[in-house]
């Protein structure tokens, strides 16, 4: 019999903006969720290959290895204190919150300006993060701002860091090569030399510089506004949770999920196969 949820993960947030019944169904019927189904090992598999390689890319960087939630906090609290450390693996925050949810988060990689202010990194096996999935990145980045802001951290950045579709291995594999960046926090706005030099562009490819400059504009106007939407979210996920009943889903939700899933498959096959 599986354990019930005991807090609110980003991915349970993140579910929970997709369906709430699936949402009820892990807190009050876990055995009932199917948490191994082929498409969702395959994106583990994927992500944990992802992940050593970012290690690589920020090197020096320490693994917070805990996957207990409360020593996971604490490890992650010794190396705050750290100035010897920049970068922290898989931080680990947790809000406690009398007769509510715990809200936790663990942050691929947070990088640490100072003691209390930090950037988030968020790595995906996806070699293009927008054009799938982009609701759900950036309910998953705007959910880990906000509980690091309850904890306290200023957070001046979060950037998605994904696989560059056009990085062709030869020879010796160069990580720094193998990503590309995209800030989705504060806007760019002029700032763009990271995002040039990461596609070998200049000054000569001036139309698609402003494309992307108005790409990068609307996304951050998503972003704050999944972000402000993040204290109702919550307030209706713990009601939806502490309900006896499980809620029922309108076949419009039933509909995208579907579609979603087949979408994920298909596509998880495709990868594979090329």
């Amino acid at each position: 019999m599986k354990k019930k949820e005991q807090y609110l993960s980003k991915t349970n947030y993140v579910l929970g903006t997709i369906s709430k019944r699936s949402l009820w169904l892990k807190f009050n019927k876990p055995d009932v969720v199917d948490d191994n189904s082929l498409v969702d090992q395959m994106k583990i598999d994927e992500g944990f290959l992802v992940n050593d390689h970012i290690y690589q890319y920020y090197l020096g960087g320490i693994l917070v290895h805990d996957l207990e939630v409360n020593k996971a906090v604490e490890k992650t609290k010794e190396l705050m204190k750290d100035p010897s450390v920049k970068y922290i693996f898989e931080a680990a925050f947790c809000i406690k919150q009398k007769d509510k949810l715990d809200l936790v988060v663990r942050v691929d990689v947070l990088e640490k300006l100072s003691s209390t202010i930090v950037n988030i990194i968020e790595a995906k096996s996806s070699n293009n993060a927008y054009k799938s999935n982009k609701q759900y990145y950036l309910t998953d980045v705007a959910y880990q701002k906000y509980v690091l802001e309850k904890a306290g951290l200023v957070v001046k950045e979060a950037s998605i860091q994904h696989l560059n579709p056009t990085y062709i291995k030869s020879g010796e594999l160069h990580v720094t090569n193998m990503f590309l960046t995209d800030r989705i926090f504060p806007s760019l706005n002029c700032d763009i030399s990271i995002w040039m030099e990461q596609r070998g562009l200049d000054n000569s490819t001036s139309k698609k510089v402003t494309k992307y400059a108005k790409k990068n504009l609307k996304r951050v106007e998503k972003f704050n506004e999944i972000y402000q939407s993040i204290p109702n979210n919550l307030n209706e996920f713990q009601n939806i949770v502490s309900s006896k009943e499980e809620p029922e889903e309108s076949i419009k939700t039933i509909s995208h999920t579907l579609l979603s899933s087949f979408k994920n498959y298909f596509k998880s096959l495709n990868e594979k196969d090329s």
